[in-house]
Formats: structure tokens, C-alpha cells, sequence
């Protein structure tokens, strides 16, 4: 590739923190390239708890479930001072849209109606509101980055969606980082109101010329193409590792987790409870080898997180199959909450539908629990370089199987020495193959690939990332 007159990218802007993706992106090009954001991180309303900085850099205990969806963080000592790295985009176009539907026919005849409503259906009525706006000539304003020579911005996740227009791409550098968005985007919709929204983000996610794909699970692939052709590169999830781990298991929670569950091994599954059509985590299956285990005999416990679709359906089964009793259920955890949560545990789950990398498996490689997990398929080994270091497992028996190794190997060689053992190799692979360095050096190449005027480029390879890693091209 000539980059002999490629434009310097001197300073980026990251719009939106899906999953804080870019909370750790920007961390990660200022500390390995150089490369300051322009201003802070621009949010477009910091309304779950596990897209807010704090999540991952604070240790405090959950209050509620509720608290997640719609947190308080002013009663989290630090919290403030974490999510300082996020700039608020200004609501002034959404406060005007409101002010002008509240004093609309519309709102009085929807009032009725809207104070019967379930969160559903307010979530429709709210989208018909700025749909009738926008039909009568309203638009969100257009996103204009500094006006600086080489800038790039970056795209996470659909925040800005009926809050702002992207800016031509001709304009700027433009750049999605995909999270499973795309996938999303071109999926089944329930309703009315999400295919528009999904044809929205399609139209206007399109006006970046490349996209950095984190999920490269086959499904992902399909819909990257789709979207952006042959202009696209599988990289790393952001990712800062915790430096205080692995965390020493904490003996009295262990004590407890058996305790509660009648058990002698503890298996955690921190996946979300997902397995319908719309959103496949593949959690029946993990809820089938759970129950196999146990009819085996097998003492096993079940620790798990309460969130997903598919939670009440969860719990349903383990009443029908008499396993409640074996299964402790608990709040979502901030990082460091998880990772100790997981510490305490013998074995951790994640999903078993996508064949992919996900952050829950790369939390539990940096505190080295033994892992099972779905892993990657031939094109995705390709596109990393290497093949997952965890137990591969897709179906209840394939999990049933691995899970029943580690157990027998905690048995043979003790527990600690078989925790030692994997935190060493996980953290050596996670080092070499989904390291900020390596995310950083995509990135760099991607910025070098995009100055080029587009007469003068070469393809880009899709799999810069596995030419780094197993050409042993990965900086120390």
C-alpha cells in the first residue's frame, strides 16, 4: 500500500460508547499511537450502566436491577469522576421536539392512551412523535467534527440515531467501530418501530468508508459486507486489562456460593439469558448441560446473572426440572465485581450460539477460570491468527463434556494448581493475540489505508489482524 502521501491522523472523535468500546479505544490510541480524541468521548445519553466508564473502573456493589437500566450514578462515590471522560451531546434539537409534541393534538389524544402504557408502547409512541416531526420538516442537526487536518471520527453503536446526522463522508474520516450492530441492523424486526430504526442506522451507518468489526462471528461477516463491501477489518474488542488480576479467590463468597447451591463445584454463567430468534446467546443449551450434569450426579452449582430476554424462561426451567435449589442468582456485575465473582467459581460460561469473542470471555481469561465457550470458526481462527484458547463448546453434550474435564482435573490436581495453570496460558494469549498493541496497530494501518486517495489504494486485508499475530509482527 503507498502511504508515501497519506494524510497524518493527528487527533480522532469517538461518538458514542456502546459496551464502552470507546471509552477503551480512545485510551488505547492515545497510550500506543499518540493519537489524543479531539474532545471527550460525545455521548448521547449515558443510559445503561455497563456503557458508562464507571462500570469498569469503579468497585461498587449493584443497588437494584433497576438501577442498571437507568442508573443514579451520583450515589457511587467516584463514579462522576470515571464518567467525566464522556461529553453529553447537547438536547437542545430533543428538547425542542418535545416541548413542541407536549403542546401538539397529537400528545391530548395520546395521553389516554400513554398513561395505560407499558414501557413498550411508550417507546412507540415517543418514535411516532419524532416521526411525525420529522415528516413535517424537522431534522436532527448534522454532526460537524473540528475542522482538523487528518481528523478520523469513529461510529459506536446507534445512540445517535434521531439525534444526529452523520456527516457526509467526503467530509471527514469516517469510521464504525461494529459491536454487533450490523448483524442487528439487518436482522428480523418485531415491530414497525425497529425495522425503522434499523433502516435508519443502515442508511445512515453507510456514509463510513470502513468499519473495524469486533464481532466476527459469521453472521456479523454477512452483514459487514453488506454494509460496507470489502472495507472492513476484524479487530479486538477495546480493552484495557485489569491490572489486579488475577484476583485471589475470595473464600468466604465460595463458602457461601456452595453453601446455597448443595454443591462441590461451582460453574458461573455471566452470559446474559438470551435465546430467541431476535437475540441468540444460545442459553438453552448451557441450561441443558446444567441439568445433564446434575442428573450425572454431579454436585455442580449454578451461578448466574440476572438480565436477558429470557430470564423469566430461565427460571421457569429450573422449577420444572427441580434445580432451583441449585442455582444463585445475581445482580450484573461491574468488572471488577464480575471477575471476582468468577474467581470464586470452578468453571465459567459464556454463550454457545456465536462463534465469536466476546468481553465476558476476555474478563474471565484475565482472571483465569477455566472457560467454556462457543469460539471461533475456520474464517474467524483466520482472522485472528490464532485459534481460542478456552474449551469449544456449541451443543448441551459439548459442554457437558469439557465441563466435566475440568472438574475432573480440579479432582486429580487440586483447584489451585489448575486455576494457576490457565491464568498463565490465557493471559499469555490474551498478551499476544487481543492486546491493546495489537488493536492499536490495526488501527494505525487503517488510518494509513483511508489518508490514501481511494485511486491509489490497495484492497485493505480483513485479516491484518491474524498477518500480525502469526507473522510475528506483534509490538512488545
Amino acid at each position: 500500500m503507498d502511504t508515501s502521501v497519506a494524510r497524518t491522523v493527528s487527533h480522532v472523535t469517538h461518538l458514542g460508547n456502546t459496551a464502552n468500546n470507546a471509552y477503551y479505544n480512545a485510551i488505547t490510541l492515545e497510550s500506543e499511537l499518540g493519537i489524543p480524541s479531539s474532545s471527550k468521548i460525545i455521548e448521547f445519553g449515558l443510559t445503561h450502566a455497563m456503557s458508562a466508564p464507571a462500570w469498569e473502573e469503579v468497585d461498587f456493589e449493584v443497588p437494584s436491577l433497576e438501577w442498571v437500566n437507568t442508573p443514579s450514578w451520583e450515589d457511587i462515590p467516584n463514579a462522576d469522576t470515571a464518567n467525566s471522560a464522556l461529553l453529553q451531546f447537547p438536547a437542545s434539537w430533543m428538547v425542542r421536539i418535545r416541548r413542541t409534541f407536549k403542546g401538539s393534538f397529537l400528545w391530548k389524544g395520546l395521553q389516554p392512551i400513554w398513561r395505560r402504557a407499558n414501557a413498550r408502547t411508550r417507546r412507540s409512541i415517543r418514535i411516532a412523535a419524532v416521526l411525525v416531526l420529522v415528516l413535517a420538516g424537522a431534522r436532527p442537526p448534522r454532526f460537524r467534527p473540528r475542522d482538523i487536518p487528518g481528523n478520523a471520527t469513529i461510529v459506536y453503536g446507534a445512540n445517535f440515531l434521531l439525534k444526529v446526522r452523520l456527516p457526509r463522508r467526503r467530509k471527514v474520516m469516517l469510521i464504525a467501530l461494529e459491536h454487533g450492530t450490523a448483524r442487528w441492523a439487518l436482522s428480523a424486526s418485531a415491530d414497525w418501530v425497529e425495522r425503522f430504526i434499523k433502516r435508519l442506522y443502515r442508511r445512515e451507518i453507510r456514509k463510513c468508508e470502513f468499519a473495524l468489526v469486533t464481532n466476527i462471528d459469521p453472521e456479523s461477516i454477512k452483514a459487514v459486507r453488506q454494509l460496507w463491501g470489502d472495507n472492513w477489518a476484524a479487530v479486538p474488542h477495546p480493552y484495557i486489562p485489569n491490572p489486579e488480576t488475577p484476583y485471589v479467590t475470595d473464600s468466604e463468597l465460595r463458602k457461601e456460593l456452595l453453601l446455597s447451591t448443595e454443591s462441590d463445584f461451582l460453574i458461573f454463567l455471566g452470559a446474559s439469558h438470551n435465546w430467541s430468534a431476535l437475540h441468540d446467546k444460545g442459553t438453552y443449551s448451557a441450561l441443558e448441560a446444567f441439568r445433564k450434569l446434575r442428573e450425572k450426579g454431579i454436585r455442580v452449582g449454578l451461578v448466574t446473572l440476572d438480565w436477558g430476554l429470557q430470564v423469566t424462561e430461565s427460571r421457569t426451567f429450573f422449577s420444572q426440572h427441580g434445580l432451583s435449589d441449585y442455582v444463585q442468582w445475581r445482580l450484573p456485575q461491574p468488572r471488577r465485581g464480575l471477575q471476582r465473582l468468577g474467581g470464586a467459581c470452578d468453571v465459567s460460561w459464556n454463550q454457545f450460539a456465536y462463534c465469536a469473542i466476546g468481553a465476558f470471555d476476555l474478563r474471565m481469561l484475565e482472571q483465569g477460570v477455566p472457560h467454556v465457550s462457543r469460539g471461533l470458526d475456520s474464517l474467524g481462527v483466520e482472522l485472528v491468527g490464532s485459534r481460542e484458547p478456552w474449551y469449544a463448546a456449541a451443543s448441551a453434550d459439548e459442554i457437558v463434556t469439557q465441563t466435566s474435564c475440568v472438574i475432573s482435573d480440579i479432582e486429580e490436581r487440586g483447584r489451585e494448581e489448575v486455576l494457576i495453570d490457565h491464568a498463565k496460558r490465557y493471559r499469555e494469549w490474551v498478551q499476544r493475540h487481543h492486546s491493546p498493541l495489537v488493536l492499536a496497530d490495526i488501527e494505525k494501518a487503517v488510518f494509513d489505508f483511508l489518508g490514501v486517495d481511494k485511486s491509489r489504494r490497495d484492497p485493505f486485508d480483513n485479516g491484518y489482524w491474524g498477518t500480525l499475530t502469526s507473522g510475528q509482527m506483534v509490538r512488545q
